[in-house]
């Protein structure tokens, strides 16, 4: 039983005390949605993973 599973802090906040931004989560976000399309899987996720570390 997980009740508390472990969440990385990429996760946008609206009450968060460090500085979000907007416009590299939401690139982070439509760049998935847009690879997953129709690209490699594994190019994919290295590539959300790589966006996503530098935006949080």
């Amino acid at each position: 039983m997980k009740e508390n599973p472990i969440v990385p802090v990429t996760i946008p906040a609206s009450s968060s005390s460090t500085p979000i931004n907007p416009v590299a989560e939401v690139s982070c976000h439509s760049l998935q949605l847009t690879i997953f399309e129709g690209c490699q899987e594994t190019l994919a996720v290295a590539l959300i993973k790589e966006v996503c570390h530098h935006a949080g």
